[in-house]
C-alpha cells in the first residue's frame, strides 16, 4: 500500500511540478523572492524529484530538506486522500498544499 501511495505522491508532485508554468513570468520581482544561484535537489527515498533555490530567508538546502521532511510525512500518512492534494496560484508562486498545509511552494526562480 505504501509503494501505490509513493508512486502516486510522486506523480501527483511531478504534475505539480508542470504547473510552474502558471507562474506568471512578468510577475513582479520581489526583492524577498531572489534567488541566489545554485540548486538543491528534493529528494524522497534517495530519488531526486526536482530542484529548488534558496530565497533571500531560506538557503537552497533549507528549502530542500524541509519539503523533502514534508512529502515524507505525507507519504507515512495512511489517512491521505490524495484528492485533498491541490495547487493554489498567484502572482508569486505556486502552492501545493495537502488540505490547508503548504508542502511546497514554487517560485519563479525555481523555474
Amino acid at each position: 500500500m505504501q509503494h501505490y501511495f509513493m508512486t502516486t505522491l510522486l506523480w501527483v508532485l511531478m504534475f505539480t511540478a508542470g504547473v510552474v508554468e502558471a507562474v506568471p513570468s512578468h510577475a513582479p520581482a520581489k526583492t524577498a523572492m531572489s534567488a541566489p544561484k545554485g540548486a538543491m535537489p528534493v529528494l524522497l527515498d534517495g530519488e531526486t524529484l526536482f530542484e529548488v533555490r534558496g530565497i533571500k530567508t531560506l538557503t537552497a538546502e533549507m528549502r530542500a530538506n524541509a519539503i523533502a521532511e514534508r512529502i515524507q510525512r505525507l507519504a507515512d500518512d495512511p489517512y491521505l486522500d490524495l484528492d485533498e492534494i491541490t495547487v493554489v496560484t498567484d502572482d508569486i508562486s505556486a502552492d501545493v498544499l495537502a488540505k490547508d498545509r503548504i508542502i511546497l511552494s514554487v517560485f519563479e526562480p525555481d523555474i
